[in-house]
C-alpha cells in the first residue's frame, strides 16, 4: 500500500521495500517450496493414517484369553482371574451362554467342562466372532474353530458349539 510522508512543502509517495505485493523471483521460489513441503507432509500423513486403518481388525481382542488350559472355565472364575489383562490392556466382562456380548469387551462364555469351550463376542463392525476350543479328542492337543456370524444375529455363546462351529481358518475373520 501507498502511503503519504508530508515533509515541509513536499508530499510524495513512498513505497514500502518489502511489500506483499512486490514479488520477487526469490519470494516466489520460497512460496512454491513451501507448498511443496506441506503438500509432502499431507501425503505423508495420508499414507499413514491409511496403513494404521488397514491393520486394525473388527475381531475383539477379548476372545481367546479365556482359555487356561484346565478347561473349568465359568465366567464367575474369569471375571475373577481377568485372563489377559496383561496383553489388551482392559478389563472384559464375562457372562453366561444366555447373555448376549454387548461389545469387544463382553464375552459370552459356553463350556462343556474339560472336553470344550467357546468364546463369543461383539466386534466393532457389529458382527459376533466366536472361537471354540475342542479337547473332545483327548490326544493332548485342542483344535480351534472360528466363526463370524451374520450382522444382526445374536451374540450368544450357547450358538457357539461343536455342531455349529466348522471353520479352523483363522484368517476367515479377516474382513
Amino acid at each position: 500500500m501507498d502511503r503519504l510522508v508530508a515533509s515541509t512543502n513536499v508530499a510524495r509517495q513512498v513505497r514500502p521495500r518489502h511489500s506483499p505485493t512486490t514479488a520477487t523471483r526469490e519470494g516466489w521460489y520460497l512460496e512454491v517450496l513451501i507448498a511443496a513441503v506441506i503438500g509432502f507432509l499431507a501425503w505423508q500423513v495420508a499414507a499413514v493414517w491409511e496403513s494404521q486403518d488397514s491393520g486394525i481388525s473388527p475381531v475383539p481382542a477379548a476372545i481367546g484369553q479365556a482359555y487356561n488350559g484346565s478347561r473349568s472355565i465359568t465366567p464367575q472364575v474369569l471375571n475373577r482371574m481377568q485372563p489377559g489383562l496383561a496383553d489388551i490392556g482392559s478389563i472384559v466382562l464375562y457372562v453366561g451362554p444366555n447373555l448376549a456380548s454387548t461389545g469387544p469387551y463382553v464375552v459370552s462364555i459356553n463350556a462343556d467342562g474339560s472336553a470344550w469351550s467357546a468364546e463369543v463376542a461383539l466386534g466393532s463392525n457389529g458382527r459376533c466372532y466366536a472361537e471354540l476350543v475342542d479337547n473332545r479328542d483327548n490326544d493332548g492337543f485342542a483344535q480351534d474353530f472360528y466363526a463370524e456370524f451374520k450382522k444382526g444375529d445374536r451374540c450368544m455363546g450357547r450358538y457357539a458349539t461343536p455342531s455349529t462351529m466348522r471353520g479352523d481358518d483363522y484368517e476367515a475373520w479377516d474382513t
